[in-house]
């Protein structure tokens, strides 16, 4: 009987353990919570959703060890004004669902760490806003418990739908290995992925992306790769008029007729990404360094990057260009021509106009600067453009 009673208390006592050990695991902290030392992370190591916002700021803790059981947080995520925090890989397991992820002013945590996290927050299926900024760190922590897998958004004019195509180099090949499609939001994931070398490639009929992107997976990594898409069917086309005197100048480069002059003109990308007229003429105009806006050789052919998009075209004939990733840059100024006797030049049709020996030959500047001595100035450009 002595031992029957012993049996029953041992099955008691293990029955009320696991219903503690059990309840830990599930605990829930109700409302918001902020950590500002080590003893806030010790109340709540047992945890494993905050239903509020979970706030880590001005604390000199150098990890977050202790946090890893947490897997929800109802609310924000703020990680600010932490002084020696060198990673967030104790957060790795967190679902912040619609909620808000700001990690900033941070002086040791690094901004690609910082990003690297968010892309595991997204991973997890975090949907909500994020405001990254301000982290001073210069060293990268990659954290052992993510998964291996590729992680990125498409941005642009298409999102939803896109195939994004990855491939293995095996023995030097590059071989088909899988393929994943975006979201309605534009995200991608390719996960269970072994170490290796990996080409991204998204595709879609009747865009244009920006550039295949290698990809090195190394173990337990994650990696975030991002895309932009031009919808091929965008005309790129701009309606071109000089305000004032002057003209512009345009070039037959098949028929290699030499300059020709128009006050007005439509120019559109052509297949060689030269700015080209409807008769087939090429805009001249100076190339410029894009990072100074000096001009780097003599008048040409416009001929604008790759993948770009005309952005705006000043008065002075700056052509602004728009990259696929979202860069703007300088890439040209249109080039004016000025006669002393413009009512003698020869009129070729069309609207275009070539000199004569009595309209003189062609000055060449920008719009708006003096024209000899007197009181004439280059016309004003002005750009429409759809």
């Amino acid at each position: 009987m002595k031992r029957t009673k012993q049996i029953l208390a041992t099955i008691i006592s293990l029955i009320i353990l696991n219903f503690f050990v059990d309840s830990a695991h599930a605990q829930v902290w109700e409302g918001d919570y902020t950590i500002t030392d080590s003893a806030d992370i010790a109340a709540l190591s047992g945890y494993t959703e905050v239903t509020g916002t979970l706030t880590i700021e001005n604390t000199s803790l150098t990890s977050l060890t202790g946090l890893e059981n947490i897997t929800t947080v109802g609310g924000n995520l703020y990680i600010e004004f932490n002084d020696s925090l060198t990673n967030l890989c104790a957060l790795y397991n967190v679902n912040l669902g619609e909620g808000i992820l700001v990690i900033s002013s941070n002086n040791v945590l690094s901004m690609n760490t910082a990003y690297v996290f968010q892309t595991q927050l997204r991973y997890n299926g975090f949907t909500g806003y994020d405001l990254i900024w301000g982290n001073l760190g210069t060293e990268q922590v990659f954290c052992d418990n993510g998964p291996d897998t590729i992680y990125g958004y498409v941005s642009g004019d298409v999102k939803e739908g896109i195939d994004v195509n990855i491939y293995i180099l095996d023995c030097g090949a590059i071989q088909p290995h899988k393929t994943v499609t975006t979201d309605a939001q534009g995200y991608y994931t390719i996960g269970d992925l072994s170490n290796g070398r990996y080409l991204l490639v998204p595709n879609a009929s009747g865009y244009t992306f920006s550039r295949s992107k290698w990809v090195d997976i190394p173990p337990r990594g994650i990696q975030s790769y991002d895309f932009t898409a031009i919808d091929n069917s965008y005309e790129n086309t701009i309606n071109l008029s000089v305000i004032g005197e002057g003209y512009f100048m345009v070039r037959d480069v098949e028929g290699n007729e030499g300059i020709n002059y128009t006050r007005s003109s439509s120019f559109s990308l052509n297949q060689e990404n030269l700015l080209a007229n409807p008769q087939g003429y090429v805009l001249q105009g100076w190339a410029l360094d894009p990072t100074s806006g000096e001009r780097i050789r003599a008048i040409e052919n416009i001929r604008l990057p790759e993948q770009s998009l005309i952005g705006t075209v000043s008065r002075n004939g700056l052509i602004w260009v728009k990259l696929v990733d979202g860069t703007i840059l300088p890439v040209y100024q249109i080039a004016l021509a000025m006669f002393e006797y413009p009512e003698n030049l020869q009129d070729e049709g069309n609207g275009l106009y070539s000199h004569t020996e009595e309209s003189g030959g062609p000055v060449t500047a920008t719009a708006g600067i003096p024209f000899g001595f007197n009181e004439r100035f280059f016309g004003t450009i002005e750009a429409e453009i759809f």
